[in-house]
């Protein structure tokens, strides 16, 4: 606000940078990029079978909310294919 004048806010979102810390999925076989971000597909799935990938170390925003957004997609995508087995 030009002039100095307080502004009210509800929240303040901190963007610090991060480390990826893929290790674990690299060393069971997981793909990851030049930069260590997991490869993912459209439900966040990885190269792996049944194992997802999500928040910082899936290539994206980096933001809390982007975190719960991947959570939100394995875990619909993780439902559904259960469902899928349990009627086969």
């Amino acid at each position: 606000m030009v002039g100095g004048g307080l502004v009210p806010i509800d929240v303040i979102y901190p963007c610090m940078g991060c480390d990826v810390r893929s290790e674990l999925a690299l060393a069971i076989g997981a793909e990851c990029d030049d930069e260590g971000y997991i490869l993912v597909g459209n439900h966040l799935e990885t190269t792996i079978p049944r194992l997802y990938a999500i928040g910082d170390v899936a290539k994206a925003l980096n933001q809390i909310a982007v975190g719960f957004g991947h959570a939100a997609l394995a875990a619909t995508h993780i439902h559904n294919e259960l469902r899928k087995r349990d009627r086969s």
